[in-house]
Formats: structure tokens, sequence, C-alpha cells
């Protein structure tokens, strides 16, 4: 939840749809007119998650300004590039959500088998609870195999206690912890990973 998006587009229609008694959701892949939703989850995620846990100054920075003119340059750029995908989770057709994933960049972890990796997962918290994450997860995982990926991981903030106990409700196995370099700010992440991604797959609420 900590890392960011390195990755690919794939355009393609619904992903998961679900009719409820008082919402409707879908996840689909991201196109270029999110970018701005997009940031909006990602700064609300930020400021209602992280805070104390990651430093004020940090969260202060990351603006929707700042993060829509990333996207706007990101979202372009994936569609050149065929390792990994973005979706978003839309709940009565705004998106409250967003998960991406890719190659594995931790060479620890590479070398454990886990070659797919969740890079980003976001959800404001008025969407929390409602399976939106499940399907977010679903998705990643299900990119993730058609890639020919078999495990797949995420990093979480060590202190992030409500990510790391969504992670071990889907499944997921702590494996390393990695600390921050900053030893006067400490940012510590540990890994969860997933070794049958048929699983993940089967947690999709549909």
């Amino acid at each position: 939840m900590w890392a960011m998006f390195f990755l690919r587009l794939v355009p393609r229609p619904l992903v998961v749809q679900k009719q409820g008694m008082t919402n409707s959701y879908n996840i689909r892949t991201t196109v270029a007119s999110d970018a701005a939703a997009i940031a909006e989850v990602q700064v609300a995620s930020w400021q209602s998650s992280y805070k104390g846990i990651v430093p004020d100054p940090l969260i202060e920075q990351l603006t929707i300004q700042n993060r829509t003119q990333a996207w706007e340059r990101i979202i372009p750029a994936l569609a050149e590039n065929g390792q990994g995908e973005v979706f978003v989770w839309t709940l009565d057709n705004r998106i409250v959500g967003f998960a991406s994933m890719g190659p594995q960049r931790e060479t620890e972890l590479r070398d454990m088998g886990y070659v797919a990796e969740v890079t980003a997962i976001y959800i404001v918290d008025a969407a929390k609870r409602r399976g939106g994450g499940r399907a977010l997860m679903a998705a990643c995982a299900g990119a993730a195999v058609a890639r020919g990926h078999r495990q797949m991981s995420v990093w979480v903030l060590t202190e992030n206690w409500g990510g790391r106990g969504f992670y071990e409700s889907i499944g997921g196995q702590e494996l390393i912890q990695r600390e921050s370099e900053d030893r006067t700010a400490p940012i510590d992440e540990t890994a969860y990973g997933w070794t049958d991604l048929q699983a993940l797959i089967a947690n999709n609420p549909q």
C-alpha cells in the first residue's frame, strides 16, 4: 500500500459487477479520465489511514493536484507496457478505490518466487468493508495469472494494523520486513504474499 505504480493499462470492460440492496459497484481497468478521481482516493486514504504512522509533512506534500498531474502522465505511459494493470472500484458511479499490480521490484521476494506485486491499493474510508478491497485484490491476482505468474506479494506499513488485518483475512502470509533508512522518521514495512492466486481470485465477491 505504500508503493506506487509503474504498470500497464489493458483497456477492458467490466471485471466484476454486483447489485446489492442499497449499493452497486464494479471493478474495471483504468482509463485516462480517471486520473483526478484516483488522486482524490489516494490523498484521502493517506490522510485517514496514515495519520500517526507517516510523518505529517509527507502526508501534507501529497496533494490532489500533484497526484492528478502524476496520474495524467502515468496512465498514458501504462498503455506502452504490458507488465501490469491498474483497476478502479466504482460505487454508485463514483471511484472509491483503486489497485495496481506489476512485476516484483524486491529482489528477496522475487527470489522467493513472488514475481508479481500489488504496488498500490487504496480505498476511501466510507467505502471500506463492502467487498471492494477483496474484489480489487482478486482483479490484481487475475491479471498476475494472465501473465503467467503463480505468486504475488504486497507491502504494507508495519504499523498499519487495519491493512495487515485485511491481507491476513484474505489469506496473505507474512513474509519479510524492511526498515526505513530514515531513523528520524521510520516508516517500516511488512510484506504479505499469496502462493495460491486462484484461491485469492475466489474471494472476488460476485
